[in-house]
């Protein structure tokens, strides 16, 4: 019993130490189980700690980048409301000098338009108190506005006026010229001046001149309207008409006297003839025939100016040519040839009297000494501008040169020009200083004869030429 004690009390604390064995177990599985779970939770913590982290990171990051993104924002409207700032005091100043500009302008404009209206008060009182006739008119001729003055000039009244063309009035006779002196205006885009003939109201013509200035569009270059000023100037018409026909009666009056002196000269050659005819001296004789030459080469420029539609003027190589002619028919030596080289040229009496002397009385002496006894030979006379002409272009003047030459025997060793020496040199040597000229002579294979002049008339290129034969002119 003992023992079955024993065993049942070995039992009981086998079976107590089994349970308790079992709760320590269950108790250590318990405190595992909860271990594990405090380490799971303590996980799911880390976990959400790790997210909530995550989470806050993130949220830390995304602030980040919106803070940043508001201040460039905030600094964007910054800088927008600086330059938004200058722009706008840029602007004020800028408005402040166009209102300050303005204001100048304004002035400006105020004080043009006093000026414009004081200079159009003025401009219109000159226009309306003005004896000339002020016209404006537009680009088809229609009258905008014309002064009265006109009704005095043309008789009609402004409203009249007005309505009427300007070619109305003009003369049918004057037209043509009034259109062609117009196309010219044009054409030349410059002012035009006109003179014509009008028919007023009463019918009485007037002379008229006058000023137009046409005015162009600068784009189209096409005419937009016309200024005239007109003035009656039949008085002025009147007065030229009067000294031209005094001009023509001083010129008809000129040219008889010439005619007439002319004449004289012809009868005073007429009268040395008959007493050549008388006289029985030969030496007589010749003095005879050597005056008549002087007196006929007086006479011939008179004929010439006579001929002449310019009494101011002598045509001088056709002139020497009908001297040459005359002088020749004088000696009637057929054994002397004259050959000339004259270019044309015009001067007035003053000097061509004296040349024509100067060259009678140079080819008197070589019919007379030049080729004694039956010895022949050539005589050349040339008139010509001189190398030297054009050092004088600017004064107006030309240098001529007339030459005058033979092959002859040539001048004598005594030969002079002094006072004491015969009176063809006399005459030569006064003519000479009377024109201003210079005469060079040259004593080789006979007598060059060489007079460098001056000429205030504008000479023509053109040569006049004369060969003479044996035979005589």
């Amino acid at each position: 019993m003992k023992e079955a004690l024993l065993n049942y009390i070995h039992y009981t604390d086998f079976h107590r130490k089994l349970i308790e064995d079992q709760n320590d177990n269950e108790i250590k599985k318990l405190e595992a189980n909860r271990q594990i779970r405090q380490a799971e939770i303590r996980t799911d913590l880390l976990k959400k700690e790790n997210e909530v982290q995550s989470l806050q990171y993130h949220n830390s990051k995304i602030q980040t980048i919106l803070l940043e993104i508001i201040f460039l924002f905030a600094l964007l409207i910054v800088l927008l409301i600086y330059f938004l700032r200058k722009k706008n005091l840029e602007s004020r100043l800028e408005l402040l000098a166009l209102n300050k500009q303005l204001k100048f302008d304004i002035k400006e404009r105020i004080r043009a338009e006093k000026q414009l209206r004081e200079s159009e008060e003025l401009y219109r009182f000159l226009a309306e108190h003005s004896g000339d006739v002020i016209s404006h008119l537009d680009s088809n001729f229609n009258r905008k506005y014309i002064s009265p003055s006109s009704t005095n000039l043309f008789g009609y009244e402004l409203d009249e006026l007005l309505v009427q063309k300007p070619t109305y009035l003009i003369d049918p006779l004057d037209i043509e010229s009034v259109k062609t002196t117009f196309t010219t205006m044009i054409r030349s885009k410059e002012p035009g001046h006109f003179i014509y003939r009008i028919i007023p109201k009463d019918g009485n013509k007037l002379w008229i001149e006058t000023n137009v200035n046409p005015f162009f569009d600068q784009k189209t270059g096409e005419v937009k309207e016309f200024l005239c000023v007109l003035r009656d100037i039949s008085e002025q018409k009147h007065h030229e008409e009067a000294i031209a026909k005094n001009e023509r009666q001083k010129e008809i009056l000129l040219r008889e006297i010439h005619n007439r002196v002319k004449n004289n000269f012809a009868v005073l050659i007429s009268l040395m003839d008959i007493q050549k005819e008388i006289g029985q001296e030969i030496l007589l004789s010749q003095s005879m025939i050597e005056l008549q030459l002087r007196v006929r080469t007086m006479s011939l420029v008179h004929e010439q100016l006579y001929m002449m539609d310019n009494l101011r003027k002598v045509q001088l190589d056709q002139y020497l040519l009908t001297l040459i002619n005359i002088i020749s028919n004088a000696y009637k030596n057929n054994r002397i040839t004259i050959d000339t080289d004259l270019n044309e040229c015009f001067s007035d009496i003053e000097l061509a009297l004296p040349l024509g002397l100067i060259v009678n009385e140079l080819l008197t002496n070589v019919f007379k000494y030049a080729f004694p006894g039956n010895m022949s030979g050539n005589v050349r006379v040339t008139l010509q501008r001189s190398i030297r002409d054009e050092e004088h272009q600017s004064s107006g003047e030309t240098i001529w040169e007339l030459t005058v030459s033979d092959n002859g025997i040539g001048l004598p060793e005594f030969y002079t020009d002094d006072p004491k020496s015969g009176m063809g040199s006399q005459i030569i040597r006064i003519l000479v200083d009377q024109i201003e000229a210079q005469l060079d002579v040259v004593n080789r294979q006979g007598a060059n004869f060489t007079l460098t002049f001056s000429n205030l008339f504008e000479p023509i290129t053109k040569t006049t030429s004369l060969k003479t034969s044996k035979e005589g002119l």
